[in-house]
């Protein structure tokens, strides 16, 4: 490993012996992901089919919901400067931000806000996942791995992300606004 001439936050990596041949990703058990999607593989199904639904302890009003979201969306100092970015924050039952993080894409901006509640040693399990965009499959899989009960979001969920939210137990609300939500699964958790 060593720093790049470039920029001094990269680092470049040279593989002993070079790099691995090429495989086909159905032949390697990867995932083939394309600017529309994800296009589901064998793998995929046997890798969310061992996931565990989430618990059971996340309770939330109406009024916290909406500050969750309301939160996370002021939270974007990047996307208000180029209109280009997705955030996503992780909340407490009360709907305060625990960790919050923004990125061109949505699924990174998911992976950098349970990254930082991992580094802070903050705890996933029965928190809520505030999404400045739609919901996909994926999302709510790894949704589901960080143990996140609750997922709100701006936009819409596709069918397949409702699909998975019903499955895992996780309470999904999508076009999250201030005066409305839709909750599509596990109602339970908004009360009040």
């Amino acid at each position: 490993m060593r720093e790049s001439s470039a920029s001094p936050d990269l680092l470049l990596v040279d593989l002993a012996g070079g790099a691995p041949p090429a495989r086909a990703p159905q032949e390697a058990g990867l995932l083939v992901i394309a600017s529309s999607g994800m296009r589901a593989s064998e793998d995929l199904v046997r890798r969310f089919a061992a996931t565990p639904a989430v618990g059971d302890t996340l309770r939330l009003g109406r009024q916290a919901l909406r500050a969750a979201s309301k939160s996370v969306l002021e939270s974007q100092p990047v996307f208000r400067q180029s209109g280009g970015t997705h955030a996503i924050g992780v909340f407490d039952a009360a709907g305060a931000l625990l960790a919050c993080a923004e990125d061109i894409g949505r699924h990174n901006a998911l992976d950098k806000a349970i990254g930082k509640c991992l580094l802070a040693g903050v705890e996933t399990a029965g928190r809520g996942a505030a999404l400045s965009g739609r919901v996909s499959l994926e999302m709510v899989g790894k949704c589901a791995r960080a143990g996140i009960e609750l997922i709100s979001a701006v936009s819409a969920p596709t069918s397949l992300a409702i699909e998975a939210a019903e499955r895992w137990g996780i309470t999904l609300c999508a076009f999250v606004r201030e005066a409305r939500a839709t909750v599509f699964t596990h109602a339970r958790r908004v009360v009040g």
